[in-house]
């Protein structure tokens, strides 16, 4: 004889806490994803300034291609791809923040090496490297936020 059990709704937001759960541990980003990020960033900004025109041609292209590939990484170790527009709406903020601070470093460092001050690369590249891993740390919680009345 079979006893059929209710399907109560304690275990219905318990399913979904568990359903959110394995999601919000899939989507973490791979190990040094973010410091991967902020070289490339760095790379690009050292070699728009810096670097000699052959060698930093090639940073600039290799960095690209680097770029390319993390999101390449990103997407086979989780499975996912979140954009700032399927991202929650903090996590938009804050990526929309770090982008627009991100351009903006590299017009004031373009700006500023067509003026003959090529050396603030240097400075530039250590804010955009120190930038993407501060900016990782903060921006993986808000992708993946728990459940209201509960902490990760």
């Amino acid at each position: 004889m079979e006893i059929n059990t209710p399907y109560t709704a304690h275990d219905a937001l318990a399913d979904v806490d568990s359903a959110a759960d394995a999601v919000r541990r899939r989507g973490v980003s791979p190990r040094g994803f973010y410091l991967a990020h902020g070289a490339c960033t760095a790379t690009l900004i050292l070699g728009m300034s810096v670097l000699p025109r052959p060698i930093g041609t090639a940073a600039i292209l290799l960095a690209g291609a680097a770029l390319a590939l993390l999101i390449r990484w990103y997407r086979e170790a989780t499975g996912i791809w979140i954009t700032p527009a399927s991202a929650p709406p903090r996590a938009g903020a804050v990526w929309a923040a770090y982008a627009v601070a991100l351009v903006a470093l590299v017009a004031a460092t373009a700006i500023l090496t067509s003026l003959g001050h090529a050396w603030i690369g240097w400075p530039a590249a250590v804010v955009a490297l120190m930038g993407s891993v501060i900016i990782g740390h903060f921006l993986e919680p808000l992708l993946f936020p728990a459940p209201a009345g509960r902490t990760a």
